[in-house]
């Protein structure tokens, strides 16, 4: 008896201590404030973000925009990214799920006979001996069938709110593959715009070719006429063709580029290879004036990817919480309620009725190492948590900044550019006029012709880089997943 008293005060000691241990757990405390990101960008007057435009409306190209429903509704990846939404609500609906009784339907029947030289044996031998038992009908036969229907229940009171944590942690990390789906739509988008203005700069470096191609015929033409006639020699004839030529041979690669591009169009709308309907215009008629950034503000508000961090970060705090929370004891309770007996014609009646309930109080006594190290790990991923949101930002504010001076610095070399085709284009007509009455040599009339074509083609890319930085601003913004 002596040895059993202590025993029970060594137990109930031991469980004070493990109800206490969270006492004696390190919890310093994580840093998980919204960094300042101040009121103005520095980059002059923003206006509203252009992340506020729905992406219908700030590619006003009709052609574009039916390659972007297209991608948005039939792209692989975007198609995967639902079906990690749809796990993801799942394990938050499992996870919530425990906060609630465990009821389940039980019913069974069993045969057993006991033995006659065993405790069952003697003492139902000698219960069906008493008077009660033969009068009201209780004899237990032997062997004997046994029924029971009983419904029972189980349920995990949630008083240290680790059950809660969970919940809540997996809410976050849905609501964080949502944003996650967010992101890879501006990210669809930003990939379709880009090839599409591509493949128009592709289709204008072309047309600048075939006009080229036909220019350098002429020239052929006059300068062969001019040998006849004595002018030139054939090596004057000889430079023509080589330079016509050079200019075909740009032709085959242009043409395999706008392959390449018009294919990798269609792997992002999840179909095989065809020609890709765009607009014929030139690259001049849709170059933006200027793009709007907003309020810093206004790019926590947008950025799918920074919402995704700042979620994550959230479930991280709550596995913390949900992690402190083991070291408490848990108390469980447990029930049933229906009917027993070993005769079906005896399992309704009121004398059949059973029911029992339970409560448990379970404390760890001999894990605490274990549930320390998972906690400890917790923490460091609410650490990382932390550190990756704050990467997000900082990295967000980075491409924002990046892609507005690419903006802006694309945009003046266009005016310059332009301004040296003008040139160029002038210089070719005079030396062709000087050409014809001796003034120039034929030299000069392919050094002029030379430029041109490559200023014609160096605007033509620039022309296509800046819309792409126009793409690159509105990513960055976080445009494009607007529902």
């Amino acid at each position: 008896m002596r040895l059993m008293q202590l025993f029970v005060r060594k137990y109930l000691l031991i469980l004070l201590l493990a109800i206490s241990a969270q006492g004696c757990v390190i919890t310093a405390q994580v840093d998980d404030s919204k960094p300042d990101v101040g009121n103005d960008y520095g980059l002059g007057d923003t206006g509203i973000s252009d992340a506020a435009l729905h992406w219908s409306d700030y590619f006003a190209d009709t052609s574009l925009v039916n390659l972007i429903k297209e991608a948005l509704a039939n792209n692989l990846d975007a198609r995967m990214a639902l079906q990690r939404i749809a796990i993801a609500q799942s394990q938050s609906r499992i996870v919530r799920s425990a906060l609630f009784p465990q009821l389940s339907m039980g019913g069974g029947a069993g045969v057993r006979r006991y033995g006659d030289y065993t405790m069952d044996g003697v003492g139902n031998d000698d219960t069906n001996r008493s008077e009660p038992v033969l009068e009201e009908g209780k004899r237990l036969p032997k062997p004997y069938t046994d029924y029971k229907i009983a419904p029972n229940f189980a349920w995990e009171a949630d008083i240290w709110g680790k059950l809660r944590h969970k919940k809540k942690a997996a809410l976050s990390r849905w609501l964080a593959s949502k944003e996650g789906m967010h992101w890879m739509q501006t990210e669809i988008v930003s990939q379709v715009a880009t090839l599409y203005f591509q493949l128009m700069g592709l289709d204008n470096e072309r047309t600048v070719i075939l006009q080229n191609i036909e220019l350098q015929e002429l020239g052929m033409e006059l300068i062969k006429i001019q040998k006849i006639g004595g002018k030139v020699n054939q090596l004057a004839v000889d430079q023509f063709e080589a330079q016509f030529l050079n200019t075909q041979s740009r032709l085959p690669e242009i043409e395999q580029a706008i392959i390449a591009n018009e294919s990798a169009i269609n792997l992002l709308l999840g179909r095989y290879p065809q020609k890709v309907e765009r607009n014929s215009t030139t690259l001049a008629q849709h170059l933006p004036d200027s793009v709007h950034l907003g309020l810093p503000g206004d790019l926590l508000a947008f950025r799918p990817d920074i919402k995704k961090a700042e979620l994550e970060l959230e479930a991280a705090k709550a596995d913390v919480h949900a992690a402190k929370a083991a070291f408490y004891p848990t108390l469980t309770l447990n029930g049933e309620l229906g009917f027993q007996a070993f005769g079906p014609d005896k399992l309704f009646v009121p004398g059949s009725g059973i029911y029992a309930l339970g409560a448990g109080l379970s404390a760890p006594l001999f894990q605490m190492g274990k549930i320390k190290a998972q906690f400890a790990q917790t923490k460091g991923m609410q650490h990382n948590a932390v550190l990756n949101y704050q990467k997000t930002i900082l990295q967000a504010f980075n491409e924002v900044y990046v892609s507005y001076n690419a903006f802006e610095n694309i945009r003046k070399r266009v005016a310059i550019k332009s301004e040296e085709v003008e040139v160029q284009k002038r210089a070719f007509t005079n030396s062709s006029d000087l050409f014809s009455v001796g003034y120039a040599s034929y030299l000069e009339v392919i050094m002029a012709q030379r430029r041109m074509v490559e200023a014609q083609l160096e605007l033509t890319q620039l022309r296509a880089d800046q819309l792409k930085a126009k793409v690159d601003v509105y990513k960055a913004l976080g445009g494009g997943w607007a529902e």
